[in-house]
C-alpha cells in the first residue's frame, strides 16, 4: 500500500510544482493563499520544521533555489526516524529523512533490482525500514547518504548537483 501512495504522490508533487511555476512564485515559501491551499506545506509545528530548515540553508548556501518545503510520504519510513521534508527546488524536487543521530543516515545501504521496467529498492542497516517496505519506481531513484540526511530523487542532475554541495 505504501508504495502504491509513494507513486501517486511522486505523481501530484510533479503537478504542484508545475503549477508554482505557472502562478510565478520564485521566492521560498508560498503565498498565504496557496498555502491555505495545500496542506502538505511544512509548518513551524511540524516535527520535522527544524531540521527541514536547516536543510533549506544549506541548499542556499549551495546555490539552490528553494521554492517550497512540504511534509514527506517517507514520515516514519525507517523505524523510529518520524521525521522527513519533501523539497522543490529550483533544480529538482527531493526528499530527505533526517535521522537523530549525527551519522544516521550513512549507517544504511541501499540495494537495487530490475525486474521487468521497475525498479526495486531495499534498504538494510539500522534503523530498518518498517517491515515489508521498500521503494518500487519505474524509473531510477538517486540516494545520497550524508551524516544524518538521507536524501532520495529520482532526478540525475539534482543527484549530481547535491553530490557536488557535499563534496
Amino acid at each position: 500500500m505504501k508504495l502504491f501512495l509513494l507513486l501517486c504522490l511522486s505523481a501530484a508533487d510533479c503537478f504542484l510544482g508545475l503549477s508554482t511555476v505557472l502562478l510565478g512564485i520564485s521566492h521560498f515559501g508560498p503565498l498565504p493563499a496557496l498555502q491555505a491551499e495545500d496542506a502538505s506545506l511544512m509548518r513551524p509545528s511540524d516535527i520535522a520544521y527544524a531540521d527541514a530548515m536547516k536543510f533549506v540553508q544549506f541548499l542556499q548556501e549551495h546555490e539552490f533555489t528553494v521554492r517550497s518545503v512540504h511534509r514527506s510520504k517517507l514520515e516514519s519510513f525507517f523505524r523510529g526516524v518520524e521525521k522527513a521534508a519533501l523539497i522543490k527546488t529550483d533544480k529538482g524536487i527531493l526528499e530527505v529523512i533526517f535521522f537523530s543521530e549525527p551519522t544516521g543516515a550513512e549507517r544504511i545501504r541501499v540495494s537495487e533490482q530490475r525486474e521487468a521496467s521497475r525498479y526495486l529498492y531495499s534498504f538494510q542497516g539500522q534503523p530498518n525500514p518498517q517491515p515489508g517496505d521498500g521503494m518500487d519506481s519505474n524509473r531510477p531513484r538517486y540516494f545520497i547518504m550524508h551524516l544524518s540526511w538521507f536524501i532520495v530523487t529520482n532526478d540525475m542532475e539534482l543527484y549530481t548537483a547535491l553530490k557536488k554541495a557535499f563534496s
